[in-house]
């Protein structure tokens, strides 16, 4: 099964890579292809999907960033909410880094699919997140509620990677 976020200089989505565990690199899988119909490949994804967001927030509130890097693809496009567009896994492991070195700690996080459509070999996933985090300089943590799209991409041996990954928040934080 796989799944994901990203902040520079406050937040990020999907969570969630700079520090790596010791553990071998398995490959998560999400299989749908036992599913008859369109209808039952959905409940089906979107029930695994649910346990894939139980394991990215597990590694994005344990810092284990190298876990959220393995629901990627190596061509990952991500569109957080605070930062420009990262493109590719060096480019999102490099930014987590950067979460790193900013002393970034996620308080809670909670991602929630809300739909999910199958379309040919991808899966198009719209959900909602909420998460608290600080930073070294804001020990504080602010909260921040949003939605997501995911592209979940099926990989040759049938299992699926997102590819794109694009979050907002819900409010203007700009804003008075």
């Amino acid at each position: 099964m796989r799944i994901g976020f990203s902040l520079s200089a406050l937040l990020s989505l999907f969570l969630l890579a700079g520090l790596t565990c010791n553990r071998p690199a398995e490959k998560p899988k999400i299989e749908i292809r036992a599913a008859k119909t369109q209808d039952d490949q959905t409940v089906d994804f979107k029930t695994r999907l649910e346990a894939v967001n139980r394991v990215l927030e597990k590694a994005a509130l344990s810092g284990e960033y190298e876990t959220v890097l393995r629901y990627y693809t190596d061509d990952v496009v991500l569109a957080p909410e605070f930062h420009h567009v990262v493109r590719g896994k060096t480019a999102v492991r490099g930014l987590y880094q950067k979460m790193r070195e900013l002393g970034v700690r996620y308080h809670s996080f909670n991602a929630s699919a809300e739909e999910i459509s199958v379309c040919g070999r991808d899966v198009i996933e719209y959900g909602t997140f909420g998460l608290s985090i600080s930073y070294r300089e804001e020990r504080r943590p602010a909260a921040y509620t949003g939605s997501y799209c995911t592209i979940w991409e099926e990989q040759e041996d049938g299992s699926y990677l997102m590819k794109y990954v694009i979050s907002n928040l819900n409010f203007n934080p700009c804003a008075d």
